[in-house]
């Protein structure tokens, strides 16, 4: 009798990947675009405190200002003096708005111990950085406009370099929602968050050439001035409504995008590391 012959063995090599799994494998877009909206609905719910206060905020300080130097005509670089510290109040409340969103956000998570739910979520280090930063420069950005607008029927101002406009409040809005994540990550407790805001971004947007120009002031305070980002942040968006500028504007321009670029490179590291937010 002829032996059966035995059926040949093949080996297969399957790799069994659930579409979960491979939701992992790629940018998980509706992931973030949950996440950005949680971040916009935050400081929506409460708009009269974060949207609608700043603008108002611009406006008392331009009557003060307007109150103290209108009468005696004051001019800086032949300019009106409303006129010349426009930009700076724009760019304050970028600023600040753009700061607090991110830093208040991070912070009541880990407060409140719900940070959980981000590090659980099918979102990688790029994703929770991306819609994070996001939200908090969607903030800013969206306050910068509306304080132009507040500003508008009471100063003469013109859009002279609109792109620059555009550019630098983008830039100050990104960049200050990345340092307000580096805030909301470092901090322990809302007094170290409230603390920065205090003595370290308040300070520096007033120390920005807001009020003055850098080049009045004596050596060595104009160097130590010039190495402060946020006066190119100011320098720049004056240079886009007056065309008075202190430094080039671009060379400022490419600098803005450097620093944004390492500020926002940086807490993409912090969360990918899980910088204290992990234990």
């Amino acid at each position: 009798m002829l032996a059966k012959s035995k059926p040949e063995l093949k080996t297969k090599i399957r790799l069994d990947l659930s579409p979960r799994l491979l939701e992992y494998k790629r940018v998980n877009w509706r992931g973030m675009w949950a996440l950005y909206q949680r971040e916009v609905r935050r400081f929506l719910i409460v708009w009269v405190q974060t949207v609608a206060t700043p603008a108002i905020t611009a406006l008392i300080l331009l009557a003060i200002f307007s109150l103290a130097f209108g009468r005696a005509e004051l001019k800086i670089a032949n300019l009106p003096f409303a006129t010349f510290i426009m930009p700076g109040l724009v760019m304050m409340s970028v600023i600040q708005n753009a700061f607090a969103n991110t830093s208040s956000s991070i912070l009541a998570s880990k407060m409140q111990g719900n940070i959980a739910d981000l590090l659980l979520a099918p979102l990688n280090a790029a994703e929770l950085t991306l819609a994070l930063i996001a939200g908090g420069a969607t903030r800013g950005f969206g306050v910068g406009i509306l304080v132009v607008f507040a500003l508008m029927p009471f100063i003469e101002f013109q859009f002279i370099h609109p792109a620059y406009i555009v550019y630098n409040i983008l830039c100050a809005a990104v960049l200050m929602a990345s340092l307000g994540a580096f805030a909301g990550l470092w901090a322990e407790k809302f007094e170290h968050g409230a603390a920065l805001t205090s003595f370290v971004v308040v300070p520096l947007s007033f120390l920005s050439g807001t009020f003055y120009q850098i080049g009045n002031l004596p050596e060595p305070f104009q160097t130590i001035a010039r190495l402060d980002p946020l006066f190119y942040l100011v320098d720049g968006l004056r240079y886009g409504f007056t065309d008075l500028s202190e430094s080039n504007p671009l060379k400022s321009a490419v600098a803005l995008f450097l620093i944004t670029a390492i500020a926002y490179f940086s807490i993409w590291l912090l969360f990918k590391k899980g910088y204290k937010i992990r234990t």
